[in-house]
């Protein structure tokens, strides 16, 4: 049993290594970061299937899992509409390792009741983040952390930096308190330093739902207020760093005046209107990138091809039709539901732990949410990772639960 518990944790531990690897030689770091996920896939269903039974793949039956499976079949039948096959094959068996990582990853969680390694790893993760964006600022770097990109970096950074959240809730220790009110203060310092809109934005959001949050369970007043102390001292410090912070409340205030946010719009109407014009099968899985040149063909420079739409539920729309947007959007409105049912039933029954657990669960979610209606983090494997780990949770805490219930 023990070797079986420390297997499991190796294996978490090296899901969540995969965006902190080096490049591989290739240009695009996704390349390598997919194979070996892939390798990790199978290595982890191989080790639960022969130590634990195929009894362990009951967790398929949970509806998040069974929205995403019904999404990769009408993924497959778009494929109908396909001008480029392979692009919609290789798109295709990337969605399709997410699903895996889906079963296995709630699966090594609950052999070796791993939850709190999970986000210990998560938060310490995050410190590696915090520690890479300050280094690239003192030697005026981009700010993109070990992600590639400011928007990848940002969104990353604050789901796992919400888990320094659960220390909060679960010490009430003076010393933990200040070391976790510099640790967000960093935090929400490099996301502020980055300047990514989609960043900025979201941190103004999380903290202002803490604020509300305070009102319904006295424990988290004093620890939710830590938080919000830190968002403000960050924001002050930032402002005197450079301007990237003010650039990006402006250009969110006037939008207009912003290309990114023009472009945005614009990729979100041809997105659209290619819907409209196919809007059962879509243009194919995985094939926006090939169709996208019929409208940006004017203004292309140096064959650069737009691959993504800048929110992936519209991309997805396009791509697979009314069907398969309905059972993407189904897969997270699961998510958000069995977090909400949750949620009451741990305040009602006083269940402390759990429900801060998911309280923070929360927080991820709506920032993944907040991120994939701005940027395509369906595309990147440590968003893909980052949302997976969230769930893992989700599941393992209510199956946990309804295991204990059905003993009780």
């Amino acid at each position: 049993m023990k070797t079986n518990k420390i297997f499991s944790r190796v294996l978490i531990f090296l899901y969540l290594c995969i965006p902190y690897l080096p490049l591989f030689g290739e240009i695009d770091r996704i390349a390598s970061q997919w194979a070996i996920i892939s390798f990790l896939n199978f290595i982890s269903i191989m080790f639960i299937f022969f130590r634990f039974g195929i009894k362990s793949f009951m967790i398929t039956s949970q509806k998040p899992i069974i929205f995403y499976s019904l999404f990769l079949i009408v993924c497959i039948i778009s494929m109908i509409k396909s001008i480029n096959l392979t692009e919609s094959s290789v798109e295709f068996f990337r969605y399709f390792s997410v699903l895996l990582t889906l079963i296995v990853i709630p699966n090594l969680l609950l052999k070796s009741r791993s939850i709190e390694f999970l986000m210990i790893c998560l938060f310490i993760f995050s410190l590696f983040d915090i520690m890479g964006i300050f280094l690239q600022n003192s030697q005026g770097l981009p700010l993109i952390g070990f992600t590639g990109n400011k928007n990848i970096a940002s969104a990353s950074l604050i789901i796992k930096s919400n888990f320094v959240l659960y220390l909060l809730y679960r010490y009430n220790n003076f010393y933990i308190k200040i070391l976790s009110f510099i640790i967000l203060f960093f935090s929400f310092s490099a996301v502020l330093m980055i300047g990514s809109k989609a960043g900025v934005l979201t941190s103004i959001i999380i903290t202002s739902l803490l604020f509300i949050f305070s009102f319904f369970k006295k424990p988290f007043l004093y620890s939710n207020y830590i938080l919000i102390f830190a968002f403000v001292a960050a924001t002050l410090f930032s402002s005197s760093q450079n301007d990237k912070f003010k650039d990006a409340i402006s250009d969110t205030v006037n939008y207009t005046n912003d290309s990114g946010s023009t472009d945005r719009i614009k990729y979100y109407t041809q997105a659209l209107k290619t819907f409209g014009e196919n809007p059962f099968l879509g243009i194919g899985f995985g094939n926006w990138k090939i169709y996208s040149s019929k409208y940006d063909s004017i203004d292309m420079k140096e064959y650069i091809v737009q691959y993504h739409t800048h929110n992936d539920y519209i991309q997805i729309l396009a791509e697979t039709g009314i069907f398969g947007a309905a059972l993407y959007l189904m897969f997270f409105a699961s998510i958000f539901l069995i977090l909400i049912r949750y949620l009451m039933k741990f305040y009602k029954q006083n269940s402390i732990k759990n429900f801060q657990i998911f309280i923070i669960c929360l927080l991820c979610i709506i920032v993944y949410f907040i991120d994939a209606n701005l940027n395509f983090p369906a595309a990147r494997v440590v968003m893909q990772l980052n949302l997976v780990s969230i769930i893992a949770l989700i599941l393992t805490v209510i199956i946990d639960e309804n295991e204990f219930s059905k003993i009780k």
